[in-house]
C-alpha cells in the first residue's frame, strides 16, 4: 500500500534593493525538520497534496495570479517558459485560494501522482497590486523543483 504525504510550502518573498523580489521556499518533514531546495517524493508515495503559502514580506502586495494554471507552470525538460511545459501527467487538483481576512490569493494547492520517476520544474507565478491596478510591473517567479521517485499509484 502507497503512502500519501502532505508538504506545507511556506513561500517567503522579501524585497532587496540589488535583486528585487527574492523567493526562499521552506518546508517541513514528518519528523518537523525543515527543508528547502527540491521537494522530493520517496518511490511508493502517491497522490501527494503540496500546498504553497505565499508570506509576502516585500511591500508589494504579492499573490498568486488568479487562474491555478497560470499561478503555476511545469516543464519537465527545465525551467518552465510557458504554461504549455510537460508535467507528464504528474499535475494534478491545482486550485488558488484566498485568504479569508486579506482576499489576498495565499495559497495554491496541488495533487502531485508521482507515479514515475522525474525531475518536474515549475514556476510559481505571482502578481502585486501595482499590476493589478494598471501599473507595468511585471509578473514575479518562483521556480524550484519537485523530485518524483516513482511507483506511487494513480
Amino acid at each position: 500500500m502507497s503512502k500519501s504525504l502532505n508538504v506545507e510550502v511556506t513561500v517567503l518573498a522579501t524585497l532587496h534593493d540589488e535583486h528585487g523580489v527574492e523567493f526562499h521556499c521552506t518546508w517541513p518533514d514528518d519528523s518537523g525538520t525543515w527543508h528547502s531546495g527540491p521537494i522530493e517524493f520517496p518511490s511508493g508515495a502517491s497522490k501527494n497534496k503540496v500546498k504553497f503559502k505565499l508570506e509576502d514580506r516585500s511591500g508589494l502586495e504579492l499573490q498568486f495570479l488568479d487562474q491555478p494554471d497560470d499561478a503555476i507552470w511545469f516543464d519537465a525538460t527545465g525551467c518552465p517558459s510557458s504554461g504549455n511545459g510537460n508535467d507528464l501527467g504528474q499535475i494534478k487538483d491545482k486550485t488558488v485560494e484566498k485568504d479569508p481576512v486579506s482576499s489576498k490569493r495565499k495559497k495554491l494547492t496541488l495533487t502531485n501522482l508521482n507515479t514515475q520517476e522525474c525531475s518536474l520544474h515549475y514556476a510559481l507565478r505571482f502578481t502585486s497590486k501595482a499590476a493589478q491596478s494598471g501599473g507595468q510591473q511585471p509578473l514575479y517567479v518562483c521556480d524550484p523543483e519537485l523530485r518524483n521517485r516513482g511507483g506511487g499509484t494513480a
